[in-house]
């Protein structure tokens, strides 16, 4: 009985202090559900996670904890609370966790997107800032845009037989802007899908379950479980295509035969080296291609399903332009309403409705509530879109909203509307992606009438959860032209 009693008092002394220190560690954070052991919230994300978590904020509030595996998370589901984590408090959420993406698909995380905040990235945001994506080389590919999109409305006219066809929107819009940033990055074209297919592998991958991702001591998992060696694999033929470019660059350029694109820039760097360079090539195709062309898609299935929407903007096109040549970018200063679909659609349908996650350096505080150091912070921009406390009637696809808040724009001052993010790591391409976008759009509109084949009674908007937010059924539609002949090529 002795020896009982005395079991009891060293067990006390030993799990006392524990937990109390498990209480002292969970005072003042921010309120969460109830988690199982070991697994966390994992099994609460389901198919869509920027919903579930949609819905649990609504329960535990717009700062939400929960724990991915071992892995404390913070989930942001308001305007106020993602102005602390990517404006105000910035410094301390700067950097970026190691994941498993990082390492297997960007090159080790020697990108702009997924690098640890420290040297490097200032670096890589130098190099992005000062000879990437500067206003200048926005503005020196506008001929390359009108080129790429006059190419997407010949193909339509061609392909879609006034109306008789339907067109895969999908594959279109990826193509059209996988051959922009090609031309820009690379000065080529990439005619064949298959490199288009490679690169959606890869950012579908992003997502993907790795053990080590959530539980960092079962990090020896990783190869037996499937993901890991698909990311290998797809990381291993992005690694020739994109080394064999950059070598081809180096011997033009010792030739000096054509102008200088971005790999051009790049070589020219010495603060870089070839997986440096290839990492930020992979940002500029995973961001440059799927955000722009999923946006776009989504746009259009809207106007489809809104025709109402689709008639004001083609009337505004008409007295804007007029029927006798396209729109071009300087246009879009007098297509207010054709910007504000654009603004709707990334309010409804951001490309990125989880925002690449965000990892404190040290503990802070966010809205009153403590942050431990090393936590993961993500913003659920696809919630805050979806939010009756910031937009009235937030289901309904209406760019009038917009004509009463013109002042809102998507470029990370207004924390409402966060397609881009905000704050030192948010997009450092937007300005290349928002100019494809609302030009892109603009063609689409002015130059089509779109219609559902007379098979599909009901437009499919079921949202496809990865990296970026696809539709599950790519669109489909009949696209009857409504210009000249001569602005198609003289196909119609």
């Amino acid at each position: 009985m002795e020896d009982m009693a005395a079991l009891i008092v060293a067990l006390l002394i030993v799990l006392l202090p524990l937990l109390w220190w498990w209480l002292c560690s969970k005072k003042n954070v921010a309120p969460g559900p109830l988690a199982i052991p070991l697994l966390g919230h994992l099994h609460l994300l389901g198919r869509h996670p920027h919903k579930s978590l949609c819905s649990l904020s609504k329960k535990y509030g717009s700062v939400m904890s929960i724990d991915l595996g071992s892995v404390s998370t913070l989930v942001i589901s308001s305007p106020d609370a993602a102005k602390a984590i990517l404006s105000t408090q910035d410094i301390f959420f700067a950097s970026r966790p190691r994941t498993a993406a990082a390492k297997h698909i960007f090159f080790n995380a020697r990108d702009m997107v997924w690098c640890e905040y420290g040297s490097y990235w200032r670096t890589m945001k130098k190099v992005c800032t000062l000879e990437l994506f500067t206003a200048k080389r926005v503005e020196e590919s506008k001929k390359l845009r009108v080129e790429e999109i006059s190419r997407l409305v010949t193909s339509i006219a061609r392909e879609g037989d006034n109306g008789r066809v339907a067109i895969d929107m999908n594959a279109k819009l990826s193509m059209t802007n996988m051959n922009l940033v090609s031309f820009m990055a690379f000065s080529r074209r990439f005619e064949e899908s298959s490199f288009v297919e490679l690169l959606q592998e890869a950012i579908g991958l992003v997502t993907g379950f790795v053990p080590s991702d959530y539980f960092p001591y079962l990090g020896w998992m990783d190869d037996y479980l499937g993901t890991v060696p698909k990311m290998k694999a797809v990381q291993g033929k992005l690694d020739k295509i994109f080394q064999a470019i950059i070598d081809e660059h180096r011997c033009v350029n010792a030739e000096k035969q054509r102008a200088p694109d971005l790999v051009d820039v790049l070589l020219s760097l010495d603060e870089v080296d070839d997986n440096d360079r290839k990492g930020l090539i992979m940002d500029m195709f995973g961001a440059g291609v799927d955000t722009a062309s999923i946006t776009t898609e989504w746009a259009l299935s809207e106007l489809i399903r809104n025709p109402a929407c689709m008639l004001k903007a083609q009337r505004e096109i008409d007295q804007a332009v007029g029927f006798d040549r396209a729109v071009n970018e300087d246009d879009l200063l007098n297509l207010g309403y054709v910007r504000a679909i654009a603004k709707e659609t990334f309010r409804l349908h951001p490309p990125v409705p989880l925002l690449v996650p965000h990892e404190s350096t040290q503990e802070c505080l966010v809205n009153g509530l403590r942050v431990p150091a090393r936590t993961r912070a993500t913003v659920n921009v696809w919630s805050i879109g979806r939010d009756p406390r910031w937009w009235e009637r937030p289901e309904v696809f209406d760019p009038d909203r917009f004509a009463a808040r013109s002042a809102i724009d998507v470029k990370g001052q207004h924390f409402e509307l966060l397609p881009f993010g905000s704050g030192r790591r948010m997009c450092p391409g937007m300005g290349l992606g928002l100019a494809m976008v609302e030009l892109s759009l603009a063609r689409l509109i002015q130059g089509f009438e779109w219609t559902l084949a007379p098979k599909l009674q009901k437009l499919d908007m079921e949202e496809e959860f990865g990296m970026t937010l696809r539709r599950r059924v790519p669109l489909r539609a009949l696209a009857i032209p409504r210009m000249k002949a001569e602005l198609y090529g003289g196909i119609c």
